[in-house]
């Protein structure tokens, strides 16, 4: 009985050990998924990364989807999502701001970042090594190493380059 409940002990303390280290501070790695729609069975792609900070999910996303006036459409996207039972707002604010390495920062509205602004934040991301993004109240910073592969796989499944096809 003992044996059970030291094994039980052990299984447990790495379950909460690993658990933090995947919603910890330090957890900045890019991702890359493609989703479709259930409705309408048109596919979205996106590369994202994301930390956590005490009670608080801070995201980013680059995206590509379809759009029924442009056909395929892209943006970044800014999310900060509150843990259960917290106050926070579930997306970012007005005057919001991203700064890719020491580039001059870019201001924006909204939680979204389209069209020209985005081409620049594009290109700036692909070539940088830290982005740093305010979002409201909430500042946050990630490293981009992964991010060229990840928009690398958004390109090949969505068969869209945003910094070739323009609006």
């Amino acid at each position: 009985m003992k044996f059970k409940t030291l094994v039980f002990s052990v299984a447990l303390l790495l379950f909460f050990l690993t658990s933090s280290q995947a919603f910890g501070a330090n957890l900045k790695k890019w991702e890359a998924s493609c989703d479709i729609d259930k409705f309408t069975d048109e596919k979205s792609c996106r590369t994202f990364v994301y930390t956590t900070n005490d009670d608080i999910i801070y995201r980013i996303y680059f995206m590509v989807f379809h759009s029924q006036k442009k056909g395929k459409d892209y943006g970044l996207f800014f999310y900060v999502h509150p843990f259960y039972g917290t106050s926070k707002s579930n997306y970012c604010h007005n005057s919001n701001v991203i700064r890719i390495d020491k580039n001059d920062a870019i201001y924006f509205n909204n939680y979204i970042i389209i069209e020209d602004m985005a081409n620049q934040v594009l290109e700036q991301m692909l070539t940088g090594k830290t982005v740093a993004a305010k979002c409201g109240d909430d500042d946050f910073t990630f490293p981009l190493n992964g991010f060229s592969e990840g928009y690398e796989f958004v390109k090949k499944n969505m068969a869209f380059d945003p910094l070739k096809n323009n609006h």
